[in-house]
């Protein structure tokens, strides 16, 4: 047990090198690559209103989870998945 705390202990710090700043950026950059995509027709899949509410749902812990490990539009690819 003591050799998982002390490797959280290692991972703890570099998570909350993650600004809040950071975050809002990673968000925005979701929802501009939700609003890069487009359907067959050529239209866009989103408009900025609904593009926002769906990067809305993810809440900043996710988002910290994630900033280091996916892109934005890998993101934005499943969240349209959904």
């Amino acid at each position: 047990m003591s050799a998982f705390f002390c490797k959280f202990v290692i991972v703890k710090p570099y998570l909350l090198q993650i600004t809040m700043q950071q975050i809002d950026d990673y968000r925005e950059a979701i929802v501009q690559a939700l609003l890069q995509k487009h359907g067959d027709d050529g239209l866009p899949v989103l408009i900025e209103r609904d593009a926002r509410k769906l990067v809305d749902q993810l809440t900043d812990e996710e988002l910290e989870d994630g900033i280091d490990f996916n892109t934005a539009e890998e993101v934005a690819d499943w969240l349209l998945e959904d």
